[in-house]
C-alpha cells in the first residue's frame, strides 16, 4: 500500500480526505475507498491469498515495465535525491497509514450513503 499512496501522493496532498472505508471482504482480501472532497474517491484492492503481487486502484490494474529499484539505486548513487523532500513525503505516506490502519470497518453501504 505505500507504494501505492506514493505512486498517488501529489493527489493525496491535494485533495482532503473526508472519510476512509474499509469494506467487509473475505479473508486475506482488503478493499479500502477513501472519499475526498468534489464527490472523489480512490479505491484499492488487494488479495493476500496469491503470491502474484497484483495492485487495482479504482479497478485498474497497476504494473509497470520500468526496473524501479535500479532507477531508484541509480539515482542515490548519482546524488540526484532530494531527501529531504523524500522524507516528507515517507511521513506523510506512513502517517496516512497509520490511519487506515486505525479506521474500523465498515459495510459497503455507509459508503454508498456518503458518495
Amino acid at each position: 500500500m505505500y507504494h501505492d499512496i506514493s505512486i498517488l501522493y501529489k493527489f493525496f496532498k491535494s485533495n482532503r480526505i473526508l472519510k476512509i472505508f474499509k469494506k467487509k471482504t473475505k479473508s486475506k482480501l482488503i478493499e479500502l475507498i477513501i472519499l475526498f472532497e468534489k464527490n472523489k474517491s480512490i479505491q484499492f484492492k488487494y488479495n493476500l491469498n496469491t503470491f502474484k503481487k497484483v495492485h487495482y486502484i479504482n479497478n485498474v490494474y497497476i504494473n509497470s515495465k520500468k526496473d524501479l529499484l535500479k532507477i531508484m539505486i541509480k539515482n542515490v548513487l548519482n546524488k540526484n535525491v532530494d531527501f529531504k523532500k523524500n522524507n516528507y513525503k515517507a511521513s506523510y505516506i506512513i502517517k496516512l497509514i497509520e490511519k487506515i490502519k486505525k479506521q474500523k470497518k465498515y459495510e459497503y453501504k455507509n459508503f454508498l450513503r456518503y458518495s
